[in-house]
C-alpha cells in the first residue's frame, strides 16, 4: 500500500485535538469473557491507540466519514475506503485501518517535532 502524503500543518495540529462531544467516535474491544466493549473516542490520536490492539475493530466506513467530517482530511477518508473496499475479510480490513491511522498519527508527530 502506498503511503499516505504529508499533511499540512494544520491538518496536523487539528488531528490531535479533541472533537466535540456530538463528533465522538466509538470503537470496539473484544475478549474472550467479557464479550464486546464500546469505547468512546474524542480524537485521532485516542482511536488511533485504542485501534493498537489486536482485537479492536470500527465500522471502516464510518471511520472514513468523521476523519472528513470531523477532520476534514479527505486523502486519509479516501483511502480507508478504498483499502478496506479490496478486503474480503474483517481482520484484513482492520489491518489496513491500523495500518492507516498509524502512518497518519506517525506524519503529525514527526511535523509536532520539527
Amino acid at each position: 500500500m502506498k503511503p499516505l502524503m504529508a499533511p499540512d500543518e494544520q491538518l496536523a495540529q487539528a488531528l490531535r485535538e479533541k472533537v466535540p462531544y456530538a463528533e465522538r467516535f466509538t470503537v470496539y474491544t473484544v475478549s474472550g469473557r467479557g464479550g464486546m466493549m464500546a469505547t468512546i473516542a474524542y480524537s485521532f490520536v485516542e482511536v488511533v491507540g485504542l485501534m493498537s490492539v489486536e482485537n479492536g475493530f470500527l465500522d471502516p466506513i464510518a471511520l472514513s466519514v468523521w476523519v472528513r467530517d470531523s477532520y476534514n482530511d479527505v486523502e486519509l477518508s479516501e483511502r480507508l475506503e478504498t483499502g478496506c473496499k479490496a478486503e474480503p475479510t474483517l481482520f484484513g480490513r482492520m489491518q489496513v485501518v491500523r495500518y492507516l491511522l498509524q502512518q497518519r498519527l506517525a506524519q503529525c508527530n514527526e511535523l509536532a517535532v520539527s
